[in-house]
């Protein structure tokens, strides 16, 4: 008995060697090729569809993609960067962090035969891939935007490709349009919408005179077509009637990615004004001689009090980034508002208020309904950076809405004259702070913590005084007190 059990497990065990080899084989031979710009991607464990969605080993984002990536073994986390955005995964774990904002993957990334896989669309698109599925020769083609030629945008056809894309890749749509409304006294065209939709693209074209604004990662609400019948929307007598606004039309631009196309035709020599906050786009028409500039006006603005709202970043049980000595963010970010306030309060047009005056938590979205509800004219959100292992250093400032960038540009160019790290740039995020807030609103990374020259200077007195004196001539600027 024992040598005919024995003869079965030896039996059972060559089959299964037999069909492991097997699903092997077909695993490479079924395993999608992958292409960036045309060009063939060497990938030594090919990427793998698992429940319906694209999985590559994580070493092709850091070898072929050239993204920043740092590993933390402790927590099983990984974070990517490149421009302006940055994730933060965790393995087996379905949450991850797109520019601080929790979203939910359908897919986690996982260890498979201890290489760590991630889901190709999503991490791609964050970073402004594009990706197409070509079920010919199973192949997935990642397309860097700024590669891509401008198409026609008025004469183009949306016609079939030889690509096709499979049920289990769809881009995922963030935003979702809800309506278009346009208020003719003020000249304005209010376009609402749900989720988020950044970063805004618009562009004045001309024969015939037109504004083309495009909402990417976006879709139409089911109610969509109903609103933009609606009177105060697309009255052809009262919009022509106020001189500047001929019609709005507006479609599902492209599903691959999703962008909603508006296109407001206008009358020659109009100009707009475009603002954003977390609800709401807003295209305001100007004539040619009208200011477009999102700066507050010198003039009519001389004897105003301005309300400038100073947020602390992290606090009490959240402690932000921890230096490479042990320094908390959280405290750094404390001490520079205190600096910034204290400043702030010697200028007769300025009100200042603090999101926080000592170590407490405050909740992202109470932080901007405290600027929102004070009606604030401004909103500064400091902040300390940590990229650990990336050897990163510098300052960056972030904003949202495009009325927030010249706020943001002022406000860089002061830091970085004193404080003498590397000039990272302005850019734009979606940080719920500087999201929700209806005011010009800048989210500032002084410098890194990761990083041992930042740190240093950040934990610095006379270092951080003179950072809160560059911020406030920033704001002085802007605000044409200076």
């Amino acid at each position: 008995m024992k040598k005919q059990l024995g003869g079965f497990l030896a039996i059972f065990v060559i089959l299964l060697l037999f069909f492991s080899k097997a699903t092997n084989a077909s695993a490479d031979v079924d395993s999608p090729k992958l292409y960036l710009d045309g060009r063939p991607l060497s990938v030594q464990t090919g990427p793998v569809i698992i429940q319906d969605s694209t999985m590559i080993p994580l070493r092709v984002i850091v070898e072929q993609l050239e993204f920043k990536v740092s590993w933390s073994k402790t927590t099983k986390e990984v974070r990517i960067e490149k421009g302006n955005n940055h994730l933060l995964l965790t393995i087996n774990d379905r949450k991850v962090l797109v520019n601080d904002e929790e979203e939910t993957l359908e897919v986690p990334p996982m260890l498979i035969h201890d290489t760590t896989m991630i889901p190709l669309r999503f991490v791609a698109e964050q970073f402004g891939l594009k990706v197409v599925w070509a079920k010919q020769d199973r192949s997935i083609y990642l397309t860097n935007s700024n590669n891509s030629e401008i198409p026609d945008y008025e004469n183009m056809k949306h016609t079939g490709t030889n690509f096709s894309e499979p049920s289990f890749d769809k881009t995922i749509a963030k935003g979702e349009l809800q309506s278009i409304t346009y208020d003719g006294q003020e000249k304005i065209v209010h376009v609402k919408f749900k989720g988020t939709i950044a970063p805004v693209s618009s562009f004045l074209l001309d024969q015939p005179d037109r504004v083309v604004i495009d909402l990417p990662n976006a879709v139409l609400a089911a109610n969509a077509n109903r609103a933009a019948d609606q009177p105060e929307m697309q009255d052809e007598s009262a919009v022509q009637a106020n001189g500047k606004l001929l019609n709005i039309r507006y479609s599902q631009f492209s599903d691959k990615p999703s962008v909603v196309r508006i296109v407001l035709d206008i009358a020659p020599h109009v100009k707009y004004e475009l603002t954003q906050n977390a609800e709401e786009i807003q295209i305001k028409l100007l004539e040619q001689d009208e200011s477009s500039s999102a700066v507050i006006n010198e003039t009519d603005e001389r004897n105003k009090i301005f309300k400038v709202v100073i947020d602390s970043g992290h606090g009490a049980k959240d402690s932000g980034a921890v230096g490479i000595t042990g320094y908390l963010e959280k405290d750094y970010n404390l001490s520079l508002a205190l600096k910034v306030k204290s400043l702030l309060e010697k200028e007769e047009h300025i009100e200042v208020y603090l999101t926080r005056t000592d170590d407490t938590f405050v909740e992202l979205a109470d932080r901007a309904a405290f600027a929102n509800n004070l009606e604030a004219d401004l909103f500064i959100s400091l902040h300390a950076n940590s990229l650990p292992g990336s050897g990163a250093s510098g300052t960056e400032t972030f904003y949202y809405s495009p009325q927030s960038k010249k706020l943001g540009e002022i406000i860089q160019k002061h830091i970085v004259a004193v404080i003498g790290l590397p000039d990272r740039g302005v850019k734009s995020a979606g940080y719920v702070v500087i999201k929700r807030t209806k005011m010009p609103a800048v989210l500032i990374e002084s410098a890194f913590l990761s990083n041992k020259k930042d740190e240093a200077i950040l934990r610095d007195g006379k270092k951080q005084q003179e950072i809160a004196e560059a911020i406030v001539m920033g704001i002085k600027e802007y605000l044409h007190l200076s």
